[in-house]
């Protein structure tokens, strides 16, 4: 995320002129490390202010306390945010925060196709229809 006010200008900046044409915009921020909840609603909280229409970002959850944490990140993001969002994790916790994102308040989810890929933490499409009727039933 910008921190220099000559950036952020320029971020809100075209932001304006995508929203002048019509367009809308997706603000994506990855830290590729574990964040506390309130650190990664202020950062959303902050892209919705630069005018973003969408809000994302993606952290790590490498402990089970990391991915509860996760967890009340959610809570946080559906209580303050006015525009929607996608959240979830990376890191050896992370499927949970992959599968349910949508459930737990994510405007989509992400996922894959097939089951070999690059990415591992994305869950296939396949696991997501299994989740759907299987597990979210009750």
């Amino acid at each position: 995320m910008a921190e220099d006010p000559a950036a952020i200008e320029k971020q809100k900046a075209l932001i304006n002129e995508i929203h002048a044409r019509g367009g809308e915009v997706l603000m994506s921020s990855h830290n590729h490390a574990y964040y506390p909840p309130e650190q990664v609603l202020a950062w959303m909280k902050e892209q919705e202010a630069r005018g973003a229409d969408v809000a994302k970002d993606i952290c790590v959850s490498d402990t089970e306390a990391e991915l509860c944490d996760a967890l009340t990140t959610y809570k946080l993001l559906n209580e303050n945010l006015k525009v929607p969002y996608l959240y979830m994790t990376g890191g050896a916790w992370c499927r949970a925060t992959r599968l349910f994102a949508g459930a737990l308040g994510s405007f989509m989810y992400l996922g894959r196709v097939f089951d070999e890929g690059v990415q591992p933490e994305l869950i296939t499409l396949k696991k997501f229809k299994e989740t759907a009727e299987n597990d979210l039933k009750h």
